[in-house]
């Protein structure tokens, strides 16, 4: 499936279409085709932006699924090549595409890509990854074992402080170590 992208032809096909689409609307003076310039150029960084931040969530969520739940190990490789593929070759010309509109003014408004990035990107993220949680916790509940990840830090370093000091600790430390260790 890549090696369509991996050709040269690829690229120069991309880059004499978003030429044509520039030049379609041909102006004659000067201040109407940059600010169509200005326009296409914010709307194809605002698109790249919100794709780049669904997709890196995506792997987020995805890689955090598969340490917590130690499922779909052999995919990941494949995994990450296909969403790249969907995000940036499916999802950025549709996202370029909802957000270049003609009928609307030609300034660059942050708060149409801020409202986007809140309610269809981060939104949806934060709850798919509450939804993990959750899940994380019954399957902590339903094994009765320790979650993984960190917990084993604090016993690291009770063990770093009790080697590095040469002394003999007090009571209430041994009490803490023989607890904790």
């Amino acid at each position: 499936m890549g090696e369509w992208i991996e050709n040269p032809a690829y690229y120069v096909t991309i880059i004499i279409g978003l030429l044509a689409g520039l030049l379609c609307g041909w102006h004659k003076d000067n201040r109407r085709f940059t600010e169509d310039l200005l326009r296409y150029v914010w709307d194809g960084i605002s698109a790249l932006f919100l794709t780049g931040v669904a997709y890196l969530l995506l792997l987020a969520i995805f890689f955090s699924i598969v340490y917590i739940f130690g499922i779909f190990k052999g995919i990941t490789s494949d995994f990450c090549a296909d969403a790249a593929l969907l995000f940036f070759i499916v999802l950025w010309p549709l996202v370029f595409l909802t957000f270049n509109r003609k009928s609307e003014p030609a300034e660059p408004e942050s708060s149409k890509l801020l409202d986007t990035l809140l309610n269809w990107v981060l939104s949806p993220a934060v709850l798919a990854y509450t939804v993990l949680l959750y899940l994380y916790f019954a399957k902590i509940v339903a094994t009765w074992s320790l979650p993984r990840g960190g917990y084993r830090l604090p016993r690291l370093r009770l063990h770093a402080d009790r080697r590095s000091r040469p002394s003999r600790p007090d009571p209430a430390e041994q009490t803490l170590l023989r607890l904790v260790l």
